[in-house]
């Protein structure tokens, strides 16, 4: 199972010129644990973002990361998500970013969608999606947090 977690503010911003907004406790604790020991997948912008932040981190997991220009990563999202499906016992986290979550969508390869949306409106942002097929989503459960943070679960359920 691909799952989409994500960290976005009101308007589905990931983020603002290459850099992570996101600095709650409960969600980077929530984010640690449900990743803890799988797979991670992510574009090479994401990835980069992430080492400025963190020494580590994304220690303890398998990480496959998408580059169409450097080498070391891998080029193929579409290929090596379908693989990594195939393999049992871990779960696969797809963090981001925009392109490469459009990408998985539009191939129909993510199963479920948790978006901890952040009481922050930041205008002109980076999307979570970008040029996305219609998809059909079926809410699981919600979460309030009293800084404001509402997790979102779906589930995917269809594409038009």
């Amino acid at each position: 199972m691909i799952s989409l977690i994500a960290a976005i503010g009101k308007n589905n911003e990931l983020g603002k010129g290459n850099t992570l907004l996101w600095h709650m406790l409960a969600d980077m604790r929530f984010f640690r644990e449900k990743t803890r020991g799988h797979s991670v997948i992510m574009g090479r912008k994401t990835y980069d973002v992430a080492k400025g932040f963190e020494k580590e981190p994304f220690a303890g997991k398998e990480v496959i990361v998408f580059s169409r220009k450097r080498d070391g990563c891998a080029n193929d999202p579409v290929k090596a998500s379908m693989q990594l499906k195939k393999k049992k016992g871990k779960n696969i986290w797809l963090v981001g970013g925009s392109q490469i979550i459009s990408t998985l969508m539009n191939a129909g390869l993510v199963d479920e969608i948790i978006n901890s949306v952040h009481p922050v409106i930041i205008g002109n942002g980076i999307p979570l999606f970008d040029r996305i097929a219609e998809t059909s989503l079926k809410l699981i459960n919600t979460k309030r947090f009293p800084s404001g943070l509402v997790q979102l679960h779906y589930d995917v359920k269809m594409r038009k």
